[in-house]
């Protein structure tokens, strides 16, 4: 889904994935705490509910923290390119991964199918979104988070039309 790289800043979140406003979909997100040296992440998804938050340390794949079957370091200040897989009609599973060297590695697959009264998102149909926001205040800057390209692949025919748009941010001073 995307080339991204990042400096963790604490208290600076940096999500990205596909999510509309009411936080409906799913994205990874940076929290912005370190924890013994390491950068933690989360892997969410939400029907714009309470949102299912599964930290790195509960991911049920490779935690690309060296203690994974891989044994490789997720290095967050390098170029990662993490994929987002996920399958419809609300049941399905959303498997987040990273691609190191052509290999793809889960680092967490979230299951809904019958464990949930409604659908892990209200719909299939979200943008693709990015968020940085300063949970605490922040000395420092400027803040960044970089994404290279993402893409959106589809399996079969879709029917709804998208709605073409633009970043926007109420915040002067942003690039």
């Amino acid at each position: 889904m995307s080339a991204f790289s990042s400096t963790i800043r604490e208290g600076i979140r940096k999500r990205f994935g596909l999510f509309d406003e009411d936080s409906s979909g799913f994205w990874f997100e940076d929290s912005g705490v370190w924890v013994d040296g390491v950068a933690q992440y989360n892997c969410t998804v939400s029907n714009g509910g309470s949102p299912i938050v599964v930290s790195r340390d509960n991911w049920n794949g490779d935690k690309l923290d060296g203690t994974g079957i891989s044994k490789i370091i997720a290095d967050p200040t390098k170029i990662q390119l993490i994929n987002v897989s996920y399958e419809w009609y609300g049941a399905g599973e959303v498997r987040f991964g990273f691609v190191i060297d052509g290999e793809e590695h889960i680092v967490h697959t979230h299951k809904s199918g019958n464990r949930y009264t409604l659908p892990w998102a209200n719909t299939p149909f979200q943008p693709i979104r990015m968020e940085m926001e300063a949970l605490t205040t922040v000395a420092g800057g400027p803040f960044t988070m970089i994404q290279g390209s993402n893409s959106v692949i589809t399996e079969g025919t879709t029917s709804t039309k998208g709605t073409s748009q633009n970043i926007s941010s109420p915040i002067t001073g942003t690039t």
